[in-house]
């Protein structure tokens, strides 16, 4: 046994010799020799255990030659502090770091050693606090160099307040309207063009310029802040208090250059949105709308789908539910559109338009329908009463009750609006007449002007150490960054280090779903395009016989191509882009209102299969639930 595990340590002493001189000629990565020294002398280490019992002179010899390579070791790290001392701009002396602490450095290495003393991340923290601003707000030169106005417009969902905003922005010489969704971004250009305003659109996935337009629809994060316009409106202006999108809300908030700047939002937000734009020293106005039309929950029981009646909006919170709901109201013969969060703004525009012109008799949506979609809804019905959202399984907020109930009861269609729950409805009643918790803090982003400045570090070291830096404003927080984080670590090293800091940053902040494995795939790959110069990105293959849900997977597959060349400046068939994104859409639509009605018998309550030969429609489960 110990001369097999002699021969082990043999050959780990020659790996180290060869790991010196690689070291020492720089022939490699000195923090990869440096790695895979500690890791070699680790393993030599535990095995010389089973030496000791058995030979001691091979141990001693073992020993004799550890301690000659440790030496070198320490020797050839103080080399290597040096240059990450200077790095990262650490100013205490090597000797001070490894207080005669051989062992600890042999553990951790120099780098491992800095970050687990926290010498590293005191040197990024005292960056960012001698070279950011003490509030956000002075990271926006341009809109500090104007006095603005804002109007605050706020009060209950179908109160009026886009309305009134959007009468002033067609009214006004020049223009931007920022939206939460790309659908509405959409809707709301639709709109201005045919009321006769000229307006452009700009989403992370689409541009269309418009001859003579000096307005411009876009989704919030592309907010323009180079420019100067006469009147902005920020539409659902509370989520600036989303831990995950609010900083594009704050942004805007902080940075529009603009004369007069509309924000749109629920009042339990208007205190807090009050302090920001407050510290920026600009005027503010106040206009409370009352809801439109009367709002009323339903006394009586709701039964799926024997209560199901036009104009109905019924709410779930998965694409998997809305394609279950939809199949099951096929079954009676009861038209529905859909809406969820995967289908192509096309499909989702004819979906709407379908159910608006009354050739669907209903809506089945999912919360998306909250973020301000104008339909004609009499009635919301709430199926389910707990969301995923993305980390648990959990009840709707308050917020998010009162957002997606306020739909119905569209103004100048129906006089009141409706509301029903298929179960919990006392607590939802409890919600849905709640007066809301107040708003306390907003988010804000790293802006790439801050970030690319700071001398010291990595790109993925720079970002999350912004993000343990804190803010220096009470009421303000720092968003969360695990999307580019992840993006980060994703990436091959080689990749990595053959991309400017800038280009990675364009990348990480490119919009796709990077828990998407074969989206994430596409995003890597044309990374390495980018790097190897190409003129053009490589277009995704598309086939129009595929699976619904691989239909929607290439839609966004075109839109990854696009968005990477548009950032990229890349070369872009807009002909092709325009093409396949419109069969694609065609195709999702066609197995919408054809193609998926055929799925089958599903359990009136719960929508779960049933078998095609039950007397019954409902699963044994919930026919127990109600014979007991």
């Amino acid at each position: 046994m110990s001369g097999r595990q002699q021969r082990k340590i043999d050959n780990s002493f020659l790996e180290i010799k060869q790991a010196f001189i690689k070291w020492e000629e720089n022939k490699e990565d000195p923090y990869i020799a440096e790695k895979e020294i500690r890791l070699l002398i680790e393993k030599i280490s535990n095995m010389q255990t089973t030496i000791k019992k058995s030979d001691s002179h091979l141990y001693e010899e073992n020993e004799i030659k550890l301690i000659k390579i440790k030496k070198k070791f320490i020797l050839l790290s103080e080399n290597l502090y040096e240059d990450v001392s200077k790095k990262y701009l650490i100013d205490i002396t090597y000797n001070d770091l490894i207080k005669g602490n051989d062992e600890t450095l042999l553990r951790y290495g120099v780098v491992g050693l800095l970050k687990k003393e926290k010498f590293i991340e005191q040197a990024f923290h005292k960056y960012f606090d001698n070279n950011t601003p003490d509030h956000p707000k002075d990271e926006y030169p341009l809109a500090r160099s104007s006095k603005r106005k804002f109007v605050i417009h706020t009060g209950p969902t179908n109160s009026g307040k886009t309305y009134d905003s959007l009468v002033k922005l067609k009214n006004s010489h020049s223009g931007m309207y920022l939206a939460p969704l790309r659908l509405l971004a959409l809707e709301i250009y639709e709109k201005l063009n045919v009321d006769g305003t000229p307006c452009a659109l700009t989403t992370g996935d689409e541009e269309i310029e418009v001859p003579f337009s000096r307005h411009i629809s876009c989704t919030i994060e592309k907010a323009d802040l180079e420019h100067f316009y006469e009147l902005v409106v920020i539409d659902e202006s509370q989520l600036a208090g989303d831990n995950f999108r609010g900083a594009a809300w704050t942004r805007a908030i902080l940075g529009l250059y603009a004369q007069e700047i509309h924000i749109c939002c629920s009042l339990n937000a208007v205190t807090v949105i009050n302090k920001l734009i407050k510290d920026c020293g600009d005027s503010i106005e106040i206009v409370i709308n009352e809801r439109k039309t009367p709002l009323i929950m339903e006394d009586i029981e709701f039964k799926f789908p024997r209560d199901v009646r036009a104009g109905d909006a019924l709410i779930v919170f998965s694409r998997k539910m809305v394609l279950k709901t939809a199949s099951a109201l096929s079954e009676y013969n009861i038209k529905s559109s859909l809406i969820y969060g995967n289908l192509p703004p096309d499909t989702r525009r004819k979906q709407v338009s379908l159910f608006a012109e009354g050739i669907n008799e209903v809506v089945v949506s999912t919360d998306a329908i909250g973020m301000g979609l104008n339909l004609p809804i009499k009635r919301v019905v709430l199926m389910e009463t707990e969301k995923y959202d993305g980390d648990e399984q959990r009840i709707l907020t308050d917020q998010e009750v009162k957002q997606i109930a306020g739909r119905a009861g569209r103004k100048g269609i129906y006089p009141v609006g409706y509301v029903n729950v298929i179960n919990d409805k006392e607590r939802i009643i409890q919600q849905l007449y709640k007066f809301d918790e107040e708003l306390t803090k907003v988010y804000i982003g790293p802006t790439k002007n801050t970030i690319l400045k700071i001398r010291i570090g990595t790109l993925k070291e720079k970002l999350m150490y912004w993000k343990s830096f804190g803010s220096k404003v009470s009421y303000i927080e720092k968003t969360d960054i695990e999307e580019q984080l992840y993006l980060l670590d994703s990436l091959n090293k080689n990749l990595e280090t053959s991309l400017s800091e800038e280009e990675l940053y364009r990348a990480i902040h490119i919009p796709f779903d990077y828990k998407n494995e074969k989206l994430l795939y596409k995003w890597q790959n044309y990374l390495r395009e980018a790097a190897s110069n190409i003129d053009e990105h490589t277009k995704p293959i598309i086939n129009l016989n595929a699976e619904l849900e691989d239909l929607e997977l290439m839609y966004r597959e075109v839109d990854l191509y696009y968005s990477f060349s548009k950032a990229y400046n890349k070369k872009i068939d807009n002909q092709w882009v325009q093409e396949k994104r419109e069969l694609i859409s065609e195709q999702i639509h066609f197995i919408l209102n054809e193609g998926l009605l055929k799925e089958g018998k599903h359990c009136s309550r719960c929508l779960q299969p049933v078998p095609l030969n039950s007397a019954f429609n409902k699963c044994d489960e919930c026919f127990q639930k109600e014979n007991k």
